[in-house]
């Protein structure tokens, strides 16, 4: 039997097993210090077997064992069953905005998407002040339920796109790879919808929502980021700490010069 077979075969049998769910909740409970690569791995295998993946899972996001929010099934198995350490696409901007925090009052975290980044600085600073911006409203709710369910007190959200201009948008809603959502269209090899949702400008925001200390703006709006820029021409020399994804785009516009 060729290689290729028999990982069919393998494959097919994991589908039939029974308690996959119960497995892949195990690996979401484990404590940090066995949550990793491996556990990746393993329980992502249970995982993209599941038949139904549209439910909700408990996970610690391996800061530590005592700490539970709630994130869908389709979520990226690095949340479920690894550590920030594993956040390889993140872990650089995690820790720079977990950093410099220590010397701000505030973080405003436009594209929040699951809310990552909010939960892993209030766990380090739990005495700091917080916004989110997300546009998405599926994605928004899981972040709103887990505030709650942290009891987070400093932090405020807002259900709706920054960009280039104030009033409504159409925000492309990636449904292959909602992390890729965005208010630029999606690849044409993505499957997506679109959804009509509240836009804000950095400026506007600024302006009503003055901030009393230096604060840290983080930007990851999928492709969308030279529309951010526009919509911060009057503020964001004020902002002491920018992390942004830079695209060619936005170089060949000399726009940080």
């Amino acid at each position: 039997m060729a290689k290729s077979d028999l990982r069919k075969v393998l494959r097919a049998a994991a589908g039939g097993l029974p308690l996959k769910r119960q497995l892949v909740e195990l690996g979401a409970h484990l404590p940090p210090s066995l949550k990793g690569e491996a556990a990746i791995r393993l329980f992502s295998f249970f995982l993209y077997r599941l038949a139904n993946r549209s439910a909700a899972v408990s996970t610690n996001l391996g800061f530590r064992s005592g700490f539970h929010v709630r994130l869908p099934l389709d979520a990226h198995p690095v949340y479920l069953f690894g550590r920030p350490a594993d956040y390889r696409g993140e872990i650089g901007a995690l820790q720079l905005a977990n950093h410099l925090l220590a010397r701000c009052d505030a973080f405003i975290d436009v594209g929040a998407y699951l809310g990552y980044f909010v939960y892993y600085l209030c766990f380090f600073h739990p005495s700091k002040t917080f916004h989110y911006f997300e546009p998405n409203p599926k994605m928004f709710r899981w972040i709103e339920e887990n505030v709650r369910l942290l009891g987070l007190k400093g932090v405020k959200g807002y259900e709706e796109a920054m960009g280039a201009s104030e009033g409504e948008g159409i925000f492309h809603v990636d449904e292959s790879e909602p992390l890729q959502s965005s208010l630029v269209e999606l690849p044409p090899d993505h499957r997506g919808t679109r959804a009509t949702v509240r836009t804000t400008t950095l400026d506007r925001f600024l302006e009503k929502t003055p901030m009393t200390g230096p604060c840290i703006v983080k930007v990851d709006v999928e492709n969308a980021e030279h529309l951010f820029v526009e919509g911060g021409t009057r503020s964001l020399h004020t902002v002491p700490y920018l992390i942004l994804e830079l695209i060619t785009q936005l170089l060949a516009q000399n726009t940080f010069a």
